[in-house]
């Protein structure tokens, strides 16, 4: 066993998460019972960091502690744990225990009341098997997690293969840590990971979707993903529809480096999966007519999503990018309007950026100046998604100049948008210029305003 003395100081002193879950700590403590902070956000005290949640462990039964926190829940209380309400928080409280075998690959077949070391024992890697006594401001270490944190190691506590026998989920959740903190896998481990990849074929995907949301929003996106890649985990994160080889996978690492900290997690989806449900290059479309669109991989990418269990509104967004991706390879084949109505109408404001990052994957950054060019101008005029400019007509103005409702007028409104955006219909008097050339062309019969093409 190890201790180490830990000196709680701003910010963490100050914090009104640690000042609750020490509260609730002194209650129990208070009434005879041992109490200790546990886990993970013992490790990010080690490591100086502000933890984000708060888990307790106590002799005191479930019954116990429900009675000395009356606002408190039992929804864990077959395997120990009492949800305590405190401060406006919760805090799981779990009393110390040892578990039966996991036959369900999640859950324990049997739970007994055991101390603080045993307690530990069933835990998954060391550097989350700490304990903090806060009566003495001590770091309990039982299981060596203080050492593999000096020097940056992931390794279970036990048995590795028995672990991930447990709970498969747990694969990637090492993957996870040694992505987010720049550990190594302890080779026991890395080849029990590599051993339990198909075992993540029991787990149910929405269990695997909540673990691929919180590595993917981290900063460190891009170590993980090449983690998963090396450790031949791909496959079984994202299932069959999801194809990367080596060189895709090189270039899949370039795109998530190349975004922001703060990207959305549909940005982040899209660059994920842009080169595993389509391999195309940008010398496919360098030399095209028309508008790329590629309804079949946006169909792939939305497939591996929903079987993940993602949000519907992250299923759209990631097809839409995924549907557009090349168009920033063939940007002399569209127009500057239309270029500019595809950012406009980009709801998930992640257009450009993904664009950004997938020519850069390519090595070709500068490709993409057009298409930044263009999105800086439409915003500094007010003309994005959101901006206070407004195109100076309508569907009624169309109405009242004789226009029919029917697909034409469709046309026409969007072959308006994209002269407005190039600035050619600013006032009322373009707009009558404009209402005037596309009537005298439909009487003509050169069609309704005879709209240019798309792109």
């Amino acid at each position: 066993m190890e201790q180490l003395p830990l000196v709680i100081s701003p910010p963490l002193s100050s914090s009104h998460e640690f000042a609750a879950a020490a509260d609730v700590i002194r209650t129990l403590h208070a009434a005879g019972y041992n109490a200790y902070l546990i886990g993970g956000c013992v490790r990010d005290m080690v490591l100086g960091l502000i933890p984000k949640d708060f888990d307790i462990v106590t002799s005191a039964k479930p019954e116990e502690t429900q009675a000395l926190f009356p606002r408190s829940l039992r929804l864990g209380a077959q395997f120990g744990v009492i949800t305590v309400l405190a401060n406006g928080l919760s805090f799981d409280v779990a009393t110390f225990r040892r578990e039966g075998n996991y036959e369900d690959g999640r859950r324990p077949s049997w739970v007994e009341y055991a101390d603080l070391e045993a307690d530990v024992r069933r835990r998954d890697f060391t550097i989350n098997g700490m304990a903090f006594d806060l009566s003495r401001s001590t770091v309990i270490d039982l299981c060596g997690g203080l050492a593999d944190l000096r020097e940056g190691i992931i390794r279970t506590i036990g048995d590795p293969a028995e672990r991930f026998g447990e709970d498969a989920l747990r694969v990637i959740r090492a993957v996870r840590f040694a992505a987010r903190f720049g550990f190594s896998l302890e080779e026991t481990t890395r080849l029990a990971v590599i051993s339990a990849a198909p075992s993540l074929g029991r787990i149910a995907r929405e269990r695997i979707w909540q673990e691929l949301q919180f590595m993917i929003t981290e900063e460190r996106r891009e170590s993980a993903f090449s983690i998963l890649a090396e450790l031949g985990l791909l496959p079984h994160v994202f299932g069959p529809d999801a194809v990367w080889s080596p060189e895709t996978i090189v270039r899949t690492s370039a795109r998530l480096a190349a975004l922001a900290p703060d990207a959305s997690i549909v940005l982040v989806l899209a660059c994920v999966l842009a080169d595993g449900v389509a391999h195309t290059t940008p010398d496919e479309f360098a030399a095209g007519v028309g508008e790329p669109y590629d309804e079949e991989a946006a169909s792939r990418a939305e497939t591996v999503l929903v079987s993940l269990r993602a949000p519907r509104s992250v299923v759209d967004g990631v097809g839409a990018l995924i549907a557009r991706r090349m168009v920033w390879a063939a940007p002399n084949s569209l127009r500057e309007g239309r270029i500019a109505q595809l950012v406009r109408n980009d709801r998930t404001g992640a257009l450009v950026p993904f664009w950004t990052a997938d020519a850069a994957s390519f090595g070709m950054a500068d490709a993409v100046s057009r298409i930044r060019d263009i999105a800086d101008r439409i915003i500094a005029e007010g003309k994005a998604h959101g901006g206070k400019n407004r195109m100076p007509l309508n569907g009624t103005v169309l109405a009242d100049a004789g226009i029919p409702r029917d697909a034409t007028m469709g046309e026409l409104l969007a072959e308006a948008e994209r002269l407005w955006l190039e600035g050619k219909l600013e006032t009322e008097a373009d707009v009558r210029r404009w209402l005037n050339e596309t009537v005298r062309r439909a009487d003509s019969g050169a069609g309704a305003g005879d709209p240019k093409p798309q792109s």
